[in-house]
């Protein structure tokens, strides 16, 4: 059996974490990938995992993600997806139904400029609501 190989980055921005994934997210590689990336919650507004070079993601990568989407909530950050229209890791997505949980963009760069557009619409609806 040929190992698959996986890579994650970390990088601190203006915008927030970026983290960088390559390769599975599966049951050797998830536990180490949120243990790297729990840290940064402690001071990030907003993480943004980019899985557009991740060719699979099995149920333990889905549970580390949820883990990491919990305890954004918990300390008023925000997790969010970029992934691959049509990959594998985009169907595991749509068919768990897990696009309604999380942040899901197609590229990077609107994962971190998003939060203007939602602060935005954010104000509109309490303004419509008032």
């Amino acid at each position: 059996m040929i190992p698959r190989t996986f890579q994650l980055r970390i990088d601190d921005t203006a915008e927030g974490v970026l983290a960088h994934v390559v390769g599975p997210l599966d049951v050797e590689h998830a536990p180490g990938f949120r243990e790297r990336l729990q840290p940064h919650l402690r001071h990030a507004k907003r993480i943004v995992v980019n899985l557009m070079r991740t060719d699979y993601v099995d149920s333990e990568g889905v549970r580390s993600l949820m883990a990491l989407h919990r305890s954004a909530e918990a300390t008023h950050a925000e997790l969010r997806l970029v992934l691959q229209p049509g990959s594998r890791a985009e169907r595991t997505f749509v068919l768990l139904r897990l696009n309604d949980h999380f942040h899901i963009h197609t590229s990077v760069r609107d994962a971190l400029k998003e939060e203007q557009r939602q602060e935005t619409s954010r104000q509109d609806r309490i303004v419509a609501v008032r």
